[in-house]
C-alpha cells in the first residue's frame, strides 16, 4: 500500500513556528505531529505501507531531509512533490498522480486522530472515508449515508443532513479511479473559489458507482493554532504518556503527566502538569505548566504557562506566556 500526505499549506495560524517548519513537523504530546499520525496508522494496518509521497510547498531541502530521517523508523521509501502555489486539496493530491495506483491511503497531517486501518484487505467496498461525529456539523464537510454506503458530500450543511465530519483520511482500493477524476477536474478547470477540491472528485466517483464506507474515529484533534496545539498536547499526555526516564532531573519537582525527551535537562525547576520538552533542551530555575518546549532550547528563570516555544530558543527571564519561533533569543532584566 502507498500513502500520500499533502502538507503544502502555509500554516499561517501557527506562525512564527511555521515560518521555518511545516506544521506536521511540530511537536505535540512528546512526538512530532507526523510521527503521531504514522504510529497510529502503522499500528492498525493489515500490511506494510511501503511508500509515502509528500506534497510540499516552498520549504527547502532541510525539510526533505527531516522527513527522510523520520520515515527511516518505519522502513518506508519517500517521494517528494511540490505544490506551489497551493490550489486546493484536489490539486495537491494530483501532484502525486504517478503514485495514484493500486491501494492508496491519503492522510492530511495537520490534525491528530485515531483512524483504524484494520480489515481493509477484506473490505466489501471500493474505499473508506474516516469521519468524526460532531456536535456542530455546520462547521465541517460531512458525509451522508444510505444502506451503509456514502451517497453525498455536503460542505458546512445548514440543514441537519449528517453529523459525520470528514477528518481528512481516505483509502482507495484502486486509486487509478481517483486519478481519472482528478485529471478531469484539472482539465476542465473545475474550481471552487479558485481551488480544486478533493470532494468534487469524490462526488464524481460516487456518481459513477464507486462505493465508499464511512469509519468513525473516537478523537480528532485540531492543531491549527497555538491554543489548540497546547490543548491537543494536554489530551495526548493524558492518555498515559508520562515519560521522564531519558531526562536528567536535578533538584526538581515533576508534576505528571509530562514528556521529557531523552537528553533534556531539568534543574532546580517545577515542571508540569501537561508539559512536553524536546531533546537536548535545558530548563533551569523554571516553573512551566501546560506548555510545549521544542528541542535544543535553553530556558532560565522562566515562569510560564500555556506557552509554545520553538527549537534552539534562548529565554532568560520571567515571562508569563510565550509564543516563540525557532532560534529566538530573548531576555528580561532580573
Amino acid at each position: 500500500m502507498k500513502m500520500i500526505i499533502p502538507m503544502a499549506g502555509k500554516g499561517t495560524r501557527l506562525r512564527p513556528h511555521t515560518h521555518t517548519t511545516p506544521k506536521p513537523l511540530l511537536m505535540v504530546g512528546g512526538k512530532i505531529m507526523l510521527e503521531e499520525i504514522l504510529d497510529t496508522l502503522v499500528a492498525t494496518a493489515d500490511h506494510q505501507i511501503e511508500n509515502v509521497s509528500f506534497i510540499l510547498g516552498d520549504f527547502n531541502k532541510e525539510v526533505q531531509t527531516s522527513l527522510n530521517q523520520l520515515l527511516g523508523k518505519y522502513k518506508m521509501s519517500t517521494a517528494f512533490f511540490v505544490q506551489d502555489p497551493p490550489l486546493g486539496t484536489g490539486h495537491a493530491i494530483h501532484q502525486a498522480k504517478d503514485n495514484l495506483a493500486g491501494e492508496v491511503l491519503v492522510a492530511y497531517a495537520d490534525t491528530i486522530f485515531n483512524a483504524d486501518l484494520s480489515g481493509l484487505s477484506d473490505l466489501d467496498a471500493d474505499g473508506v472515508i474516516w469521519v468524526k461525529e460532531v456536535e456542530n456539523p455546520k462547521q465541517y464537510g460531512v458525509v451522508v449515508e444510505e444502506n451503509g454506503f456514502i451517497t453525498r458530500f455536503v460542505e458546512k450543511p445548514q440543514e441537519p443532513v449528517s453529523n459525520k465530519a470528514i477528518i481528512g483520511v481516505y483509502y482507495f482500493k484502486q486509486a487509478e479511479r481517483l486519478k481519472e477524476e482528478l485529471d478531469i477536474l484539472i482539465r476542465d478547470k473545475k474550481t471552487v473559489k479558485g481551488e480544486y477540491q478533493l470532494t468534487d472528485a469524490l462526488e464524481a466517483l460516487v456518481a459513477k458507482g464507486f462505493r465508499f464506507k464511512a469509519r468513525t474515529v473516537d478523537y480528532w484533534l485540531d492543531c491549527g493554532n497555538m491554543q489548540s496545539l497546547i490543548d491537543t498536547n494536554q489530551f495526548l499526555l493524558n492518555l498515559g504518556r508520562h515519560e521522564t526516564s531519558g531526562a536528567l532531573i536535578e533538584n526538581s519537582v515533576i508534576l505528571p503527566p509530562v514528556y521529557l525527551a531523552p537528553g533534556s535537562i531539568i534543574r532546580n525547576s517545577v515542571i508540569g502538569p501537561f508539559v512536553s520538552v524536546g531533546g537536548n533542551s535545558v530548563l533551569d530555575k523554571c516553573v512551566i505548566e501546560n506548555s510545549i518546549v521544542n528541542a535544543s532550547s535553553d530556558l532560565k528563570l522562566v515562569q510560564a504557562k500555556e506557552s509554545l516555544i520553538g527549537s534552539f530558543v534562548q529565554v532568560h527571564g520571567n515571562f508569563r506566556k510565550l509564543n516563540l519561533g525557532d532560534h529566538t533569543v530573548t531576555t528580561t532584566l532580573i
